[in-house]
C-alpha cells in the first residue's frame, strides 16, 4: 500500500514538474513573440530623415564638407576622383 501510495505522489510530482515546463515553454514562446512585433515594428529605419548623400572621403563618412576646415577642403578638392564604371 505504502508503495503504491509513493507511486502516485512521483506521479503527481511529474505532472507538475511537466505543468511547470509547459508554462515556462508558453511564457518563453510570448517573450519571443513579444520581440518580433517591437522588431517589425522598428523596420522603418531612419523614415521622414533627409540628407542628400554620404560619402566617403578622407577616411571620413560625411553628408556634406561644410565642417572640413580649409587643409580638409582641399584635401577632398585635391584627391583623385574614382568613377564606378570602372569596376564593372
Amino acid at each position: 500500500m505504502e508503495q503504491q501510495i509513493q507511486q502516485i505522489q512521483q506521479i503527481q510530482q511529474i505532472q507538475q514538474i511537466q505543468q511547470i515546463q509547459q508554462i515556462q515553454q508558453i511564457q518563453q514562446i510570448q517573450q519571443i513573440q513579444q520581440t518580433q512585433q517591437l522588431f517589425a515594428s522598428r523596420k522603418t529605419v531612419g523614415k521622414d530623415i533627409k540628407f542628400d548623400r554620404i560619402r566617403r572621403i578622407t577616411g571620413y563618412l560625411v553628408g556634406s564638407t561644410d565642417r572640413f576646415n580649409n587643409a580638409k577642403q582641399a584635401e577632398e578638392r585635391d584627391r583623385i576622383k574614382h568613377d564606378a564604371s570602372s569596376c564593372r
